[in-house]
């Protein structure tokens, strides 16, 4: 989740490895292209999250971290959440707390 400066390179080189099955992408036009260009299906962040083992994401952001997790926190039972964003320490410490508060949810690896 997250194509951005630093989120396609990442994308492009797990695709290349043959290690990425999905992409998502607030703005789809953009998961589209890089959706086309290497081979993998572009879905909605919901889809992302519900057809994914592993969630990866690289957003711009702490307001679109916190809002991409909260959205899709009910399809990540039972999954692996990466969080390869920029936020700030604490909204790592406050999401990991949310994760944690239901019921182990999903594991939430943040960097």
């Amino acid at each position: 989740m997250g194509l951005g400066v630093m989120g396609w390179p990442i994308a492009a080189n797990l695709a290349s490895a043959g290690k990425l099955s999905y992409v998502a992408n607030r703005t789809q036009s953009k998961a589209r292209e890089f959706a086309t260009t290497f081979k993998v299906e572009a879905l909605e962040m919901r889809e992302l999250a519900a057809e994914s083992d592993v969630v990866i994401t690289m957003l711009s952001d702490d307001s679109a971290v916190r809002d991409f997790v909260r959205s899709v926190l009910a399809y990540l039972k039972g999954k692996i959440l990466v969080d390869m964003s920029t936020i700030s320490p604490s909204l790592s410490i406050q999401l990991a707390e949310e994760v944690r508060g239901l019921e182990e949810l999903c594991t939430m690896l943040l960097s």
